[in-house]
């Protein structure tokens, strides 16, 4: 097998990239195999395939070629301005119908690490495996490929696979909430409420949730919600507004600004965290007045991570004045000092 760096100008990301998800086909292979030279640190791998480097090259052979019809595999797809396509990434399911269970591998290209593809490959094939009757998918992942895991409902051991940080991850189908059981077109206010409630319990909900949501009136989604956010339930409240997020976008900015200006420093922070998901104008400018004018230690925290986040330069002065000015620290004593000369690093890092 031969690797290929791709040449950078064809491979940046840019504003007006248009990504199409589809299934992996028997002539994607060739074209895979090309960027093998290329592949980032943003990547899933069965646990066998994590403990010996020496196996990777052939595991990735075998994660580009669809060997049955009970395989199944996705990827990610653009074009450049000559409309000629390029594959930016891949996920596999290996399955086992033995044992009803199946290995997920997945990588992304380096120049497309951080852009939200590991998300966009991971929701269709967790759907492909429910859909077969799978119960459960098992992947090894290391930091920071943990946290996407985890946000989809895979559980970590705590026994590491080797000195690099990898460990086994498994997202169990036995056990959650199937929303196939609910219609979008007539869903209840009760059955909502039970459905955001249900999201701390059963990891990787909210994507499902949030696919879901999509098929019900834009409107009485937004309605039901809203209602929910502006209720008692703290923890509901929270989980309302990720979602509002998620589904609205920019246009969710007035639910954030509520967060923000929230007498609980837990929305706040949270606040903090969504305003970094809308990628919107006002981002940048309310984070930085976050940094300078909120009174508690973890928000200003929160702020710094969000800032990193945005990996906007403009925030740069503001983080230099945070580095040699704020003495505070996080809840876990970490200080925002530190934190933000970190950020300024990763941010100039980013936008060389």
């Amino acid at each position: 097998m031969t690797s290929a760096h791709l040449p950078p100008s064809t491979s940046q990301p840019t504003e007006d990239s248009h990504v199409e998800i589809r299934p992996l086909r028997p002539n994607d292979e060739p074209a895979l195999l090309t960027f093998a030279g290329n592949l980032s640190e943003e990547k899933l791998r069965p646990p066998r395939f994590f403990a010996a480097n020496a196996l990777v090259p052939d595991f990735f052979s075998k994660l580009c070629r669809l060997d049955s019809t009970q395989d199944a595999g996705f990827v990610a797809q653009t074009k450049d301005s000559k409309g000629k396509s390029q594959l930016l990434g891949l996920c596999r399911c290996f399955f086992n119908p033995k044992t009803n269970s199946a290995e997920l591998g997945l990588e992304i290209i380096k120049p497309w690490q951080g852009e939200g593809l590991s998300d966009r490959l991971l929701k269709p094939m967790i759907a492909t495996a429910r859909e077969r009757g799978v119960r459960q998918l098992i992947t090894g992942a290391q930091a920071p490929m943990i946290t996407i895991a985890t946000r989809f409902g895979f559980l970590m051991n705590m026994i590491p696979l080797g000195s690099d940080g990898t460990f086994t991850v498994v997202r169990s189908f036995d056990r959650g909430i199937d929303l196939r059981k609910y219609d979008p077109a007539s869903i209840s206010k009760t059955d909502v409420k039970f459905l955001v409630s249900s999201m701390r319990e059963w990891p990787g909900l909210k994507q499902e949730l949030e696919d879901f949501f999509l098929e019900v009136d834009p409107a009485y989604a937004v309605q039901c919600l809203d209602e929910l956010f502006h209720g008692p339930d703290a923890e509901i409240r929270s989980d309302a507004v990720e979602l509002l997020v998620s589904l609205k976008g920019p246009d969710s900015l007035p639910w954030v600004e509520e967060c923000l200006q929230d007498d609980d420093v837990g929305f706040r922070c949270a606040g903090c965290s969504f305003l970094a998901e809308l990628h919107c104008p006002e981002t940048v400018p309310r984070l930085l007045r976050v940094l300078r004018e909120d009174p508690s230690d973890w928000v200003r925290y929160s702020a710094v991570d969000a800032l990193e986040r945005c990996g906007d330069m403009s925030a740069i002065p503001a983080l230099k004045q945070t580095a040699k000015n704020d003495r505070g620290t996080d809840y876990e004593g970490r200080p925002i000092r530190d934190r933000a000369r970190e950020a300024i690093r990763r941010i100039t890092q980013r936008n060389r």
